[in-house]
Formats: C-alpha cells, sequence, structure tokens
C-alpha cells in the first residue's frame, strides 16, 4: 500500500494526515482535516474522509497521474468560487464575485479552510466594520463568508463549523439615515434636478418613505385607497408583506408633496414601479447625478425611525410606527439617540 493514515495530536485538536510512498520517496501531507477533542462523530467523518482521499489518491498513483500540488490544502478562495458558481442567476453571481474581491480587504483569501477560528473571524470582523461601507452591505459580505464555510461543512471540506452561533450586528450607532438638513437638502435637489422618469420616480418613493417607514415591498404595491383622512390628518393603513400585520399611520403634511392628494380613496397604484433587484442601484446612480450621499431604500425606513426616535424617545411609538413586533428590534434606534447624545456631551 503507497498510501497510509495516521493522526498527529495538537493542543485542542487532532489532524489527520497521510503518508505516501512514491517512486522510492515518502511524502508526509495534512489532508486539511481535523476533529476535537471528545468530538467521536466529528472524528468518525473526519477518518472516513481521509479513507475516501487515500483511494482516490492510491487509484492516481496506480495510474502513474498522481499530482501531489493537486490534493493541497483547500483554501477558502477556491471554495468560494466553487460556490459562487453552483448558481445560475447572473446577478447573484456578480454580486458575490463583487463581495468576494471586497473580502479580500479584511483577510487573506488564500487562507486555508482549516485556519479559520474565532480569533480569525473577530479579526475578520473588525476588519469589515471598519470599512466606510452601509452596514447593510457589511452585514452582506460577512453573510457571503458564513455562507462559503457553512458550504464548506455540508461538503466535508471541514469537519467543525467554525463559528455557528456568531452573528456579525455592526454598531447601534452604524444605521444609515438621513439627518433633517440632509432629507431637506434632498427634497430640494429632487424639486430643482431634472432626472430620467423612472429615476424621478424611485425618487419620489424613497422621498415618501423618509415620512412613513415603509419597506420598499409595501412602497411599490401602496394603493390611494389606503390612505384615508381623519380629522386634520391623513393615515395610511396598510398590511405589510413581511410580517402580515396591520399599520395605521399618520402622514406628516411633508409627506404628501410626494403624491396627489385629489386621488386619495381611488384603486391607482401611488408609484409606477415595481420590485427589483437593481431598484438599489437606481439610488446609487441618482445620488451620484444629484452629488448625494449614496442612498438604498431601507435607508428611508431608518430616517423616519431615527427621526421620530429623537423627538420622542419613545420607544412604544417608535414600534408602533415601524410595525415591530418585538420592541428589542427597535432598541438600537433608541439606543442610537442616547449615543449620539453621549457623544454631544463630550463636547461640550
Amino acid at each position: 500500500m503507497s498510501v497510509s493514515i495516521y493522526q498527529r495530536k495538537n493542543k485542542n485538536y487532532t489532524s489527520v494526515w497521510m503518508k505516501i510512498y512514491e517512486n522510492g520517496k515518502t511524502k508526509y501531507k495534512n489532508t486539511g482535516i481535523r476533529f476535537y477533542d471528545g468530538d467521536a462523530k466529528g472524528e468518525k467523518i473526519a477518518m472516513k474522509n481521509a479513507n475516501i482521499l487515500a483511494v482516490e489518491i492510491q487509484n492516481e498513483i496506480n495510474k502513474g497521474k498522481f499530482d501531489f500540488r493537486k490534493h493541497a490544502k483547500r483554501i477558502f478562495s477556491d471554495v468560494a468560487k466553487e460556490f459562487i458558481e453552483n448558481h445560475t442567476n447572473k446577478k447573484t453571481i456578480e454580486s458575490y464575485c463583487e463581495r468576494l474581491a471586497i473580502l479580500g480587504k479584511a483577510f487573506e483569501l488564500k487562507t486555508c479552510l482549516d485556519e479559520f477560528s474565532l480569533s480569525l473571524l473577530d479579526e475578520i470582523c473588525l476588519a469589515i466594520e471598519k470599512m466606510d461601507l452601509f452596514l447593510s452591505s457589511k452585514r452582506a459580505l460577512f453573510g457571503l463568508l458564513k455562507s462559503v464555510l457553512n458550504y464548506s461543512f455540508r461538503k466535508e471540506y471541514i469537519n467543525v463549523f467554525p463559528f455557528p452561533k456568531f452573528k456579525f450586528t455592526g454598531d447601534a450607532r452604524d444605521v444609515d439615515f438621513l439627518t433633517p438638513n440632509e432629507l431637506d437638502e434632498l427634497i430640494e435637489k429632487f424639486k430643482t434636478i431634472p432626472l430620467p422618469p423612472r429615476q424621478w420616480e424611485v425618487l419620489r418613493c424613497f422621498l415618501f418613505g423618509c415620512f412613513c417607514a415603509l419597506r420598499k415591498s409595501d412602497l411599490f404595491t401602496l394603493k390611494y385607497s389606503e390612505i384615508y383622512r381623519k380629522g386634520d390628518f391623513f393615515y395610511l393603513k396598510k398590511k405589510m408583506q413581511k410580517t402580515k400585520n396591520f399599520v395605521d399611520i399618520p402622514l406628516a403634511e411633508k409627506s404628501l408633496q410626494f403624491i396627489d392628494v385629489d386621488r386619495i380613496g381611488t384603486n391607482e397604484k401611488i408609484f409606477e414601479l415595481r420590485v427589483r433587484s437593481g431598484d438599489n442601484s437606481s439610488l446609487v446612480e441618482i445620488s451620484r447625478k444629484l452629488d448625494f450621499k449614496h442612498l438604498h431604500f431601507h435607508m428611508a425606513r431608518h430616517t423616519t425611525a431615527t427621526l421620530l426616535a429623537r423627538n420622542t424617545k419613545n420607544i412604544i411609538l417608535v414600534s408602533s410606527m415601524l410595525g415591530h413586533t418585538n420592541t428589542n428590534t427597535t432598541q438600537r434606534y433608541i439606543d442610537m439617540v442616547s449615543s449620539d447624545l453621549e457623544d454631544a456631551v463630550n463636547k461640550i
């Protein structure tokens, strides 16, 4: 037998190695397969994978086609490309490739899979947090990292998922929103700078969303029949697609400039838009044309929540406006207001 398997004991885990005898030479290879102390199931899977690899190498030796470099440790970038190529949607593939390139700024993509640990994950998260990106973009990067490692675990390239309970949350004050001055500036640009029809409609929808806290999916399906008058106020009553709960939202007077008040009560759609993946790209293009900070649709919801939290500091009111089923979800806006107050006090 030209290939034999043996184990090397480390501090907290055991790695599986191979002793390969070929053409009178002996080579030792770390398979990249490991299992942790006391993990009987992990050891069983590890030895099974090592035996499969040994048979594959033995067959190649018998055929005279063995290439030692082919069986080097699996590295993150190769597995990430394999994971991405399993998708068929062109937009998804392009998005993943862009994220992978940005991830390369957070850590070395040539890192071997068996080198991932909680300490390395902490370093990667810290590097991602320091990037000049929206919080949603940072979470997307972390999501790709976890997806690739989860894929590696399912394919049994690694035997232990390094961080099953680790969650990237970001800083509470790292919420993307518009300040009152920025919102006024954007409204003024909307009124004075001409835009192509669809971009104009997208921005009108976004600005209305800054006053009602609806998600993009709810804004795009909103009808004039879902707005009604109660006393001196107009209200919006909408069943939210995500939670299936109804929200009854009073509309600020400023929001009425973005709709046709005369059509309230009709069954017509307020915005001639349909949900698609490129809508945030449209907002990015609008931002460039208007020489404004980068926008994305969920920023409109964050803007309503943050400004309402600053004005009321009442978590129940903010939670009701957003349609949250749990006030813990709303707490980050209150925390951010507290953080702003702490920063302001420190500057006195």
